[in-house]
């Protein structure tokens, strides 16, 4: 067990960072099989004593299988037509592997990280000027006033949010710069061998035994491991604590530089999402207002430069466009919600009604399958209608009323999640709402009022 753990860090560290990212079920496997694997360290090592390569080969691949089986349970949640699954894989046409191809692409590393492209710039760009910045956060200072931080997510986060946060942050950091004096090299896609106990030398006015909490947190133990069977994803578990225990007699542990920033990104993204199963949260009210709301002004403003007067519609009425604010006004009657997103296009007579929405990325078929209902065919939260009622809102308005109009309405994710294609609406991320942006550009002649409603 001893020697097929570092092995599998390893390679986990060369697939994520040196390697072409293929195939795409390994970095899944890899991260699976060392969970797996490391029970029965825990256990003592009573079991699994073959340190032939080729065991660790028919581990991946049982494990690839068994990944292979999990998906095709998430898969038959938005897949009509059927497929087969054996011992080599999944079987299906065509039109299924392009859809399975899309599955895996929306779960790909990073993609879905909605922080990713500030954290890669604060972060990975100067991670001793970015372990600085955090102390001083620390030390009493707020975010807001530190250089590093500025025009990012991270400057917005105020003394009322968990300072915790902070902590996971500076823990993994810490841990990411300590490793580098137990290497021989400077080279950073190979393994750290680390001591239990690391020596913690801050300047910090957090006290000593919440920072060395915080760095024990990221090493995986028995205790740890036993609870977070049942609370923890087993593909998580790596990114979750970076710091695996590969010996029990002698307390040995072992990371990667990757590993550690990997899951500081992680770390990161799972607290500003409020992730069900992160160790912290911020609060709602952030994520509200600097991932959802920056989502909508990031469409409002696309569509500007399009050259729509565009801007959100307040519940009453007021319609804050680029020129100012614009009453719509329908008599007896008023606006039944917020609209994201309410664009026209005076030249070619074209309205579009935009619902914008972040969702958290489903972490079990039964979680798709809620996801799905929300915003697919069977419109279990009502999202179509009620957009729908709010187009019908401002057709009646006084500014629109008179206008023969080209529609489109559509609801806009703010990611690709599998399953959100369906000819009943219009479902749309960004790239896909590029696609439309040209298509409607292509619209040149003003016809007979025509519902082109998604």
């Amino acid at each position: 067990m001893e020697h097929a753990l570092p092995i599998l860090l390893q390679m986990y560290t060369n697939f994520y960072s040196v390697w072409s990212l293929t195939p795409a079920w390994l970095g899944l496997a890899i991260k699976y099989t060392a969970a797996v694997l490391w029970d029965q360290l825990a256990e003592g090592g009573s079991k699994g004593k073959s340190r032939e390569p080729d065991d660790i080969k028919q581990a991946l691949l049982s494990i690839q299988i068994l990944n292979t089986f999990e998906s095709s349970l998430y898969m038959e949640c938005f897949i009509c037509e059927p497929f087969s699954l054996d011992g080599e894989g999944v079987h299906g046409s065509s039109d299924f592997h392009r859809v399975l191809n899309d599955f895996y692409q929306s779960f790909r590393e990073g993609y879905l990280q909605r922080t990713w492209g500030q954290f890669v710039n604060v972060f990975m760009s100067d991670i001793p000027g970015a372990l600085e910045a955090v102390e001083r956060v620390l030390n009493g200072e707020s975010p807001s006033r530190i250089k590093k931080f500025e025009k990012t997510i991270f400057a917005k986060i105020s003394r009322s949010e968990p300072i915790d946060f902070w902590l996971g942050v500076w823990a993994r950091i810490k841990v990411f710069m300590l490793s580098l004096g137990y290497r021989k090299d400077e080279l950073q896609h190979g393994i750290s061998i680390l001591p239990d106990r690391i020596p913690i030398l801050s300047s910090t006015k957090i006290g000593q035994e919440k920072l060395q909490k915080a760095i024990q947190d990221l090493f995986w133990t028995t205790e740890w491991y036993e609870r977070a069977k049942n609370e923890v994803n087993m593909y998580d578990m790596l990114i979750s604590r970076p710091v695996m225990r590969i010996k029990n007699e002698e307390k040995c542990y072992v990371t990667s530089f990757f590993l550690i920033l990997d899951s500081l990104g992680n770390f990161i993204e799972s607290s500003v999402m409020g992730d069900s199963r992160s160790p912290v949260k911020l609060s709602e009210r952030f994520r509200e207002k600097f991932i959802s709301d920056e989502f909508e002004h990031r469409i409002i403003e696309r569509l500007r430069m399009a050259g729509y007067t565009c801007g959100m519609v307040e519940t009453n009425g007021i319609w804050y466009t680029e020129n100012g604010e614009m009453p719509l006004k329908v008599k007896g009657k008023k606006l039944s919600g917020q609209i994201d997103v309410l664009a026209y296009s005076p030249d070619k007579q074209l309205l579009v009604i935009l619902e914008c929405k972040v969702y958290e990325l489903p972490s079990s078929p039964n979680q798709m399958r809620n996801l799905l209902n929300k915003f697919g065919s069977g419109d279990r939260k009502k999202i179509h209608k009620k957009l729908d009622a709010k187009l019908e809102w401002v057709l009646k308005s006084d500014f629109f009323a008179d206008k023969e109009l080209i529609l489109f309405r559509g609801l806009m994710l703010d990611r690709k999640f599998p399953g959100m294609y369906h000819d009943d609406f219009t479902v749309m991320d960004p790239k896909l709402f590029e696609e439309v942006l040209q298509e409607l550009e292509e619209v040149e002649r003003i016809p007979a009022r025509k519902d082109a409603i998604g």
